[in-house]
């Protein structure tokens, strides 16, 4: 509302940078849901594995085995590098994000001064103008965060809820 009273062009354009952050945070949180998906798939094959293996492990002693037991357990290779996988693609799709929103709040800035230089708005506004897009900035910057957060934890919100759901009781 602020804006309003400073220049609607400004609040104009602060109402599209924001569309456009919240629009491009949806995309790339759907982009970390599908690789949270995979860390989440490896993370259960893998942990079937060590299930199946510690079922086993009484016949996996009784016959000598128990190296073979061992190299199972410490075979994590591929899930630690979906892991890493995930958490380099979150970090870039992130990074994306906040570029296109640090890109939006400085077009704000820029019209803000360009007002400024034309005399369309007073020299004095541009500082409390900058201030107040700059914090719409950091808000959409948090909220981006936040939401890419919550699509990498989406998949395991998902598990739990079934897991949760296959141990009710049923009547």
């Amino acid at each position: 509302i602020s804006l309003l009273f400073i220049r609607w062009e400004i609040l104009l354009l602060t109402i599209v940078v924001s569309v456009i952050s919240l629009y491009t945070s949806r995309i790339f949180g759907d982009k970390v849901e599908e690789y949270s998906k995979k860390v989440s798939a490896a993370t259960e094959k893998y942990t079937d594995r060590i299930k199946e293996q510690i079922a086993g492990l009484p016949v996996t002693q009784a016959f000598g085995l128990a190296k073979r037991f061992e190299s199972k357990i410490n075979a994590s290779g591929e899930l630690e590098k979906e892991r890493c996988n995930f958490a380099e693609k979150q970090g870039k799709e992130g990074y994306k994000a906040m570029v296109i929103s640090i890109f939006g709040i400085n077009a704000i800035n820029m019209l803000t001064f360009v007002l400024c230089v034309l005399r369309i708005i007073a020299p004095e506004v541009i500082f409390g103008s900058i201030n107040l897009t700059n914090q719409v900035g950091n808000s959409f910057g948090q909220l981006i965060s936040y939401r890419l957060k919550m699509a990498g934890a989406r998949p395991y919100f998902a598990k739990a809820e079934m897991q949760s759901a296959d141990e009710e009781p049923k009547a």
